[in-house]
C-alpha cells in the first residue's frame, strides 16, 4: 500500500511547510544514484555528501518528485563500529517497484532536523536532487545463465530461522522538559537477517517519524524535545522494517514494541491561595468498540469502509486518524456520522498482496492522541488484499465486444456525421488522467452531462491504472452513459503487462486525425516517452493544411521548463519547432495531474490532466480536479475550466502562463 491518493501528497507538503533555522548552514553536495537508468527489480542506491558542521541533521529523506507519496530513507553510513566515523555520506537504496512505468524520475534529497523540519538558507530549501531513468532492457540483451538442471532429490530444506523478535526497549529519561534530548533504544534478535531498519513513529502525532541506527547491536536514536512540546505522555512505536518500508510480520501481526516518554513544562509558581477547591468529578474515560472494515479481504482497486463505535460522554475526543502499521506515514481521518466514525477509500491498484492493519486513534483537537490508564485510546482493524490475476489480453469474455463501440474509427465516424460547416462555432469537451478515482471522474461526467451541447470529447490519455483487461472493462462501465463522441490519446498507464498491445487491439490506431468544423484535430501517441522520426514525418504532412490545427498528446514536452519535472524528452523538441512551424492553435497534454497552461515559441499549452488521478502539488494553483470546454471562435479558442463541484471559470491564459492562476 505505498499509495494512498491525495492525502500522502498532502502530509508531503505539509513535511515542506515545517523550516528549521540552522546555525551553521548544511549543505548537500555530489548526489549520486546509481545505476542511474535501471528496469523494475533492479536495486538502485542513492548516496549524497552532507557537511552539517552543527550536528542539526537527523535524518535524510528522499522523495520523488514525480509521486511524492513515494519516499525513502537515507541512513549516515559514517554511524557503526564497522564504518568510518563522521564520513558525512548518507546513502539509501530500495529495488525498483513492479508498477513502475518507463520514464525519467527525479528523487529530491530533504536534510531534516530532530523535529522533522527542513533546513533554509537566505529564504530557500537545502536539497539536492537526482535523477534515474527507468528503461526495459533492449531485446537480445543477454539472458541470465541457465539453472543448473534439478538433482535427483532435492536436499531437505534447512530449518527455518527463529522469528526476529525486540528487547530492551526503553526512552531515557523517560522524563524530561521540553528541550532536553532524549535517546530510544531496542535490542533485536534477527537470526534471519529480515529486519532492514527499524522506524520510531509518536502514536499521538504518527506524521512525526524517525530512523533508528544499527550500533553496538542495539538499535537506537537521539532527539531533542521540542520547546514548544505540550506537556504529556508521548508514546514512540518501535517497527521493525525490511528493505521495502514493510513492517515484519510475525505470528501474523507487526514486530513493534512501544515507549513512554513523559514531557514535564518546567514549574509554575502561582499566587499562593488559603485552600485548592475540591476537584469535581472525572467523567467517565472514552472507550472504542466494534471497529471493522469492510470489507476484510479485497482486491487492488475495491472500495472498502473502516468504522469505530465510540462511547465518549466528556466529549474529549475531538477526531479519529487511522493509521497503516505497515507503511505508518499513511494516514486518514475519519468522520463522525450517526454516532459512528467511519472513512472509505480505494486499494491502489499497486497495494502489493497481504495482510495490512490500521490503527484507530482517538485524538483531541491539537492531533494528541486522547489516554486512557495512560495508553492512548486505539484500536486495530486488519485487511487482507488478495491480488487478481492478470489478464494479459482481451480474448476473455466479451470484452472486445464491449469495446467495438469504443474504437477510435467508431467514434471519428460519429464526430463525422455532425453537421458543422467551417466558420460554425462548436464545443468541444478534453479532459485526462481519469484513472484511479471512479469517484471524482464520475462527478466530472455528471458535471459535462449537464452543460450544453458539445460534439465530442477526447481523453489525453491515462484512463485506467496499470493496462489491465479488467481494468479496461471497468472504464467501459464509467462511460456507458455518455452520449457523446469519446476519444482516447494512448497514455503511459495503459501500456501495462502488453506494453500498449491490449489498448490497440480494443482502440485501434494510436495516432489518428479527422476534420471537423474548418478544423483539423490530431491525436499523437507519445505514450512511451518518444516522438519517433516516422511519427514526426506523418505529423508534417497531416499537419500541411489550410484548416485550423489543434493537437492532442499525452505528456507534456520536456522544453516547457515548469513540466520537464515529469514530461517526455526523446523528440521533444523536433514536436515543439513542428507546432510552432504549422502555426498550431492548441496543443492540450495530460500526465502531469491538474491544470497548467503554457506558451512555446507562439503555441499554447493547454495541460488538463485533472480527470481523477492523485494531483501534483507541484502546479499549484491549478492542483485540483478539471476537464475544459472548449468553444471555437471565429478568431482563437475559448476555453472554459469546470471543476467536479460544477464551479466554473473562464481560462485568461495569458494569467496563467505569467504563473498568476485564476
Amino acid at each position: 500500500m505505498r499509495r494512498l491518493p491525495i492525502m500522502l501528497f498532502t502530509l508531503c507538503l505539509m513535511s515542506l511547510v515545517l523550516v528549521a533555522s540552522a546555525s551553521a548552514a548544511p549543505k548537500l553536495s555530489n548526489a549520486t544514484i546509481q545505476p542511474s537508468s535501471a528496469w523494475i527489480g533492479d536495486h538502485v542506491v542513492i548516496t549524497v555528501q552532507v557537511d552539517d558542521p552543527a550536528k542539526e541533521i537527523a535524518r535524510v529523506e528522499g522523495v520523488c518528485v514525480e509521486y511524492p507519496e513515494v519516499t525513502s530513507a537515507l541512513n549516515d553510513r559514517g554511524e557503526g563500529d564497522d564504518k568510518q566515523a563522521g564520513d558525512g555520506i548518507w546513502t539509501g537504496g530500495s529495488n525498483v517497484p513492479s508498477e513502475a512505468f518507463e520514464g525519467t524520475y527525479h528523487i529530491a534529497l530533504w536534510p531534516r532536523n530532530a523535529a522533522g523540519k527542513a533546513f533554509k538558507v537566505d529564504d530557500q530549501f537545502v536539497k539536492a536532487t537526482v535523477e534515474v531513468m527507468l528503461k526495459k532492457p533492449e531485446a537480445g540483451a543477454p539472458a541470465a545463465a541457465a539453472a543448473p538442471a534439478a538433482a535427483a532429490a532435492a536436499p531437505a530444506a534447512p530449518a527455518a530461522p527463529a522469528a526476529a523478535t525486540m528487547r530492551d526497549a526503553k526512552i531515557e529519561p523517560a522524563t524530561a522538559a521540553p528541550g532536553a534530548h532524549v535517546v530510544m533504544s531496542v535490542a533485536l534478535d534477527d537470526s534471519a537477517k529480515s529486519v532492514d531498519h527499524v522506524q520510531a513513529v509518536i502514536v499521538e502525532y504518527p506524521v512525526m517519524t524517525m530512523p533508528l541506527k544499527l550500533g553496538d547491536g542495539v538499535w537506537s536514536a537521539g532527539f531533542d524535545i521540542p520547546e514548544e512540546a505540550p506537556a504529556g505522555v508521548y508514546h514512540l512505536d518501535l517497527i521493525a522494517q525490511d528493505s521495502s518500508g514493510k513492517a515484519i510480520e510475525v505470528g501474523g501481526q507487526p514486530l513493534k514494541t512501544t515507549v513512554a516518554l513523559e514531557v514535564k513544562s518546567t514549574p509554575i509558581v502561582q499566587t499562593a491561595v488559603t485552600a485548592a477547591p475540591a476537584a469535581p468529578a472525572a467523567p467517565a474515560a472514552a472507550t472504542m468498540r466494534d471497529a471493522k472494515i469492510e470489507p476484510a479481504t479485497a482486491a487492488p482497486g475495491a472500495h472498502v469502509v473502516m468504522s469505530v463505535a465510540l462511547d465518549d460522554s466528556a466529549k474529549s475526543v475531538d477526531h479519529v486518524q487511522a493509521v497503516v502499521v505497515e507503511y505508518p506515514v499513511m494516514t486518514m481521518p475519519l468522520k463522525l456520522g450517526d454516532g459512528v466514525w467511519s472513512a472509505g477509500f480505494d486499494i491502489p491498484e499497486e497495494a502489493p498482496a497481504g495482510v495490512y492493519h490500521l490503527d484507530l486513534i482517538a485524538q483531541d483537537s491539537s492531533g494528541k492522541a486522547i489516554e486512557v490508564g495512560g495508553q492512548p485510546l486505539k484500536t486495530t482493524v486488519a485487511l487482507e488484499v488478495k491480488s487478481t490475476p492478470i489478464v494479459q489480453t482481451a480474448d476473455s469474455g466479451n470484452l472486445q465486444q464491449v469495446a467495438a463501440p469504443w474504437r477510435t474509427e467508431t467514434q471519428i465516424d460519429k464526430i463525422k456525421a455532425i453537421a458543422r460547416k467551417p466558420g460554425n462555432a462548436f464545443r468541444f469537451m478534453v479532459i485526462g488522467d481519469s484513472r484511479s478515482n471512479p469517484a471524482v471522474f464520475a462527478q466530472l461526467l455528471g458535471v459535462a452531462a449537464g452543460l450544453p451541447q458539445f460534439d465530442f470529447a477526447v481523453n489525453t490519455g491515462d484512463i485506467v491504472p496499470q493496462g489491465q483487461a479488467q481494468q479496461y472493462a471497468f472504464f467501459f462501465t464509467q462511460i456507458k452513459d455518455v452520449t457523446w463522441p469519446f476519444l482516447i490519446v494512448e497514455g503511459n498507464h495503459e501500456l501495462g503487462p502488453t506494453g500498449g498491445k491490449l489498448y490497440e487491439e480494443l482502440f485501434g490506431p494510436t495516432d489518428y486525425y479527422f476534420d471537423h468544423g474548418g478544423f483539423r484535430f490530431v491525436g499523437l501517441n507519445n505514450s512511451k516517452g518518444v516522438v519517433t522520426p516516422q511519427q514526426l514525418a506523418w505529423l508534417n504532412q497531416t499537419l500541411t493544411t489550410n484548416l485550423r490545427k489543434v493537437v492532442f498528446f499525452h505528456a507534456p514536452p520536456s522544453v516547457i521548463k515548469k513540466w520537464s519535472f515529469h514530461a517526455f524528452s526523446a523528440g521533444a523538441e523536433e514536436l515543439t519547432d513542428l507546432l510552432a512551424a504549422k502555426k498550431v492553435e492548441r496543443a492540450y497534454v495530460g500526465h502531469i495531474h491538474g491544470f497548467s497552461v503554457a506558451q512555446y515559441k507562439g503555441v499554447t499549452y493547454v495541460l488538463t490532466g485533472g480527470g481523477g488521478a492523485g494531483l501534483n502539488p507541484q502546479i499549484a494553483p491549478g492542483d485540483f480536479h478539471n476537464l475544459v470546454i472548449v468553444e471555437t471562435q471565429p478568431k482563437g479558442l475559448r476555453e472554459t475550466v469546470y471543476k467536479p463541484d460544477g464551479s466554473s471559470f473562464v481560462l485568461d491564459p495569458q494569467k496563467w502562463i505569467s504563473g498568476k492562476g485564476q
